[in-house]
C-alpha cells in the first residue's frame, strides 16, 4: 500500500544545537495542525543532538531524522528538500520554537488567499521559555511581486523578516527546482527566497506573532566587535550582490527598490571597515558602491529625492550617523 503523503512537510537542520533542539522539536509535535511530516537534518552534529533528535523521534512517527557528514546549513536544508513529500514545505531553525497554531494558521491562509508563499510575525526572545503574547484577530495582507519586493527592499522597518525561511509556508510548486547554493551563509535564506519569490504571483503577510527566534550568545547573528560585524556584513553584502544576477526578470521599479538596498549597505560595509581599519574591505566595498550608484541613478523609478538623499549620505560621511538614528528610529517603531 502506497503511504498518503502528509500536507506540510517541515525541514530542521540541526548542527551542535543539544541545549535547544529538544524544545524546538517538542513545539513542532504541539503542533494543532497534525496533517504533517518533519524531516530532521543532523548535519554532522559533535555534541549529542544527532542521537536527541534519534531518542525523540522514537517516539513521535511523524518525525524522520537523517545523519550527513557536516556539510553547512545549505546542503542540510537541501537534504530535507529532497526528502520532503508534502505539497506545502516550512522550516524551522533547531534553536528557536513556534505557536502551537503556526501551521493551522499559514496552511488555512494560503489555501484561503491561493498565494504562493505566506509569511508570518516573528518574534526576537532572548531565552526559550519567553512565552507567545496574546494575538489581534487574524488578517493576512496578500501582495504581488511588486509589492513585496517594496516591503522587503524599500522599508527599513519591515516586520516580515522577509528575507529569511523559517517564518514562511510554500507551496512546493513554487519552490519546484530551486535548492540553496552549497557553502553559501550567511545570506543563504535571502538568495533562495529571492529566486523563489521571482516566481510568485501571490504572497500573504498573517499579522501574527507565530515564531520565536531566539538570540545566543556566540552566534554570528549576535556578535558585536567591529571585527565580525564586518566580516558579516561583507559576506552578506557578497550574497545580495547576486540579486544583480536576476534583475532581467525584474521590472524597473523592482530594480531600484533592489539597488536602494545595495546602496546603502555599501554605505554601511564603508563604515564597518574603516571601524575595524581594514582598508582592503573598504576599497571593495567603494568598488561596489561606485558600481550600484552608476545603475541607480539610471534607474527611472527612483525618486530624485530617494538619489540625492543616498548620494549625499554615501559622498558626505559626516551624514552617516544621522541615517543610522534614523533607521534605528524605524526599527524601534516596528
Amino acid at each position: 500500500m502506497n503511504k498518503v503523503k502528509p500536507e506540510i512537510s517541515i525541514i530542521v537542520p540541526v548542527y551542535n544545537v543539544a541545549k535547544y533542539v529538544t524544545l524546538c522539536l517538542e513545539s513542532i509535535a504541539a503542533q494543532t495542525f497534525t496533517d504533517y511530516e518533519c524531516i530532521v537534518v543532523d548535519d554532522g552534529s559533535t555534541d549529542g543532538s544527532g542521537e536527541a533528535c534519534d531518542r525523540f523521534a522514537a517516539n513521535h512517527d511523524k518525525f524522520q531524522v537523517i545523519h550527513q557528514a557536516n556539510q553547512g546549513l545549505s546542503e542540510a536544508r537541501n537534504s530535507g528538500l529532497a526528502l520532503a513529500q508534502g505539497k506545502y514545505i516550512g522550516f524551522v531553525d533547531s534553536d528557536d520554537y513556534i505557536h502551537p497554531d503556526m501551521y493551522a494558521i499559514l496552511h488555512e491562509q494560503i489555501i484561503a488567499t491561493k498565494s504562493d508563499l505566506v509569511s508570518c510575525l516573528p518574534q526576537r526572545v532572548a531565552q526559550q521559555d519567553a512565552p507567545f503574547e496574546p494575538n489581534p484577530p487574524i488578517e493576512c495582507l496578500v501582495v504581488d511581486r511588486e509589492q513585496y519586493f517594496y516591503l522587503w527592499f524599500g522599508t527599513p522597518a519591515q516586520k516580515h523578516q522577509l528575507d529569511v525561511v523559517w517564518n514562511k509556508l510554500y507551496t512546493r510548486e513554487i519552490i519546484g527546482d530551486i535548492n540553496y547554493v552549497p557553502g553559501l551563509q550567511p545570506g543563504e535564506d535571502s538568495d533562495f527566497n529571492f529566486r523563489v519569490s521571482l516566481r510568485c504571483q501571490r504572497l500573504g503577510l498573517v499579522n501574527h506573532v507565530l515564531y520565536n527566534w531566539c538570540a545566543r550568545n556566540g552566534s554570528l547573528t549576535s556578535a558585536h566587535d567591529d571585527i565580525a560585524a564586518l566580516h558579516l556584513s561583507h559576506k552578506t553584502f557578497l550574497a545580495n550582490w547576486n540579486y544583480l544576477d536576476y534583475f532581467d526578470e525584474l521590472t524597473e521599479r523592482e530594480q531600484g527598490y533592489v539597488l536602494n538596498t545595495l546602496m546603502r549597505r555599501t554605505v554601511l560595509g564603508i563604515d564597518k571597515a574603516r571601524r575595524a581599519g581594514d582598508k582592503e574591505k573598504e576599497a571593495e566595498f567603494k568598488h561596489y558602491q561606485v558600481l550600484a550608484e552608476k545603475r541607480l541613478m539610471a534607474n527611472n523609478t527612483v525618486s530624485f529625492f530617494n538619489k540625492t538623499a543616498l548620494y549625499l549620505i554615501a559622498h558626505l560621511s559626516f551624514l552617516l550617523p544621522l541615517a543610522k538614528k534614523i533607521h534605528k528610529f524605524l526599527m524601534r517603531r516596528k
